[in-house]
């Protein structure tokens, strides 16, 4: 029991630093909106590490997982989506003493994630772009391999971007992540840009800091910095690789902990 408590404490972790960046690494900023009528199937494969020595007790995770998203444009300033995780596998070393390890390997179906968009400003308008929109985790439960937070996620956010030159556009994201339960929450704030390198390709990034309140893992703030790129490889289809480090603690110094992602996606428009 304990050891499940200690993997939902992680996966909330894991939703509270991933489920506010996932609009950095594609090649839509967040104040970007899908046109009417247009439909997004997202799949990504992610590879995630995390490391958590508090007091000499040091806890390691390491994620396989990959990500089914879909979104729609219901007007050209709303949109919904979905995203469903499935965690191929998962290895889990606990050392509570040293020489001591203890490992178990799990994998299993994670808490899916909706979330509707609505740009209050187009940047087309002559202002800056303005979006406001809300990502919800419910708490599925779910067996011994489930992969679930075992409490509910609602992460209320804003965001708002301009071009700033042809080829340039950079923007500002506040996230508020609200953890049901005794899961704590958290505040997120993020700053990116997207540069074009040539009609179908770009590069970009984004650096974020958050500050934590409560939850089980004691941490009180963290920094996050987001590398990606995009191609297109036609008209409809994009290729997204993109590489994240996540470290967070708290001010007394007894923790220390940190997240390395990897993840390539596709991206479908149509």
């Amino acid at each position: 029991m304990a050891q499940r408590k200690l993997t939902a404490a992680f996966v909330i972790a894991f939703f509270q630093l991933t489920a506010q960046a996932q609009d950095d690494a594609a090649r839509r900023l967040p104040y970007e909106p899908l046109p009417a009528g247009r439909t997004e199937v997202r799949y990504s494969l992610s590879r995630n590490e995390q490391s958590r020595d508090e007091s000499g007790v040091k806890v390691r995770f390491e994620f396989t997982y990959s990500t089914l998203g879909l979104a729609h444009g219901i007007t050209d300033r709303l949109e919904i989506g979905a995203s469903l995780p499935y965690f191929h596998s998962s290895k889990r070393d606990v050392e509570p003493l040293p020489g001591l390890t203890l490992s178990d390997n799990r994998h299993g179906q994670g808490d899916p994630s909706v979330y509707a968009a609505y740009s209050l400003f187009k940047e087309a308008d002559g202002s800056a772009g303005t979006t406001v929109g809300v990502i919800y985790k419910p708490n599925t439960g779910g067996g011994g391999n489930s992969f679930s937070g075992e409490a509910d996620v609602t992460t209320p956010y804003i965001a708002v971007g301009k071009s700033l030159t042809p080829t340039l556009s950079g923007y500002l994201r506040y996230g508020y992540t609200h953890v049901g339960g005794s899961g704590g929450d958290s505040h997120r704030f993020t700053a990116g840009a997207r540069q074009a390198v040539a009609p179908t390709s770009g590069i970009g990034g984004a650096l974020s800091y958050g500050r934590f309140n409560g939850g089980g893992l004691g941490n009180d703030h963290f920094w996050a910095v987001n590398l990606w790129g995009y191609v297109w490889l036609n008209r409809q289809m994009a290729l997204v690789p993109s590489v994240a480090e996540t470290r967070y603690g708290d001010r007394r110094g007894i923790t220390d902990s940190h997240v390395y992602e990897a993840s390539l996606s596709l991206y479908y428009q149509f």
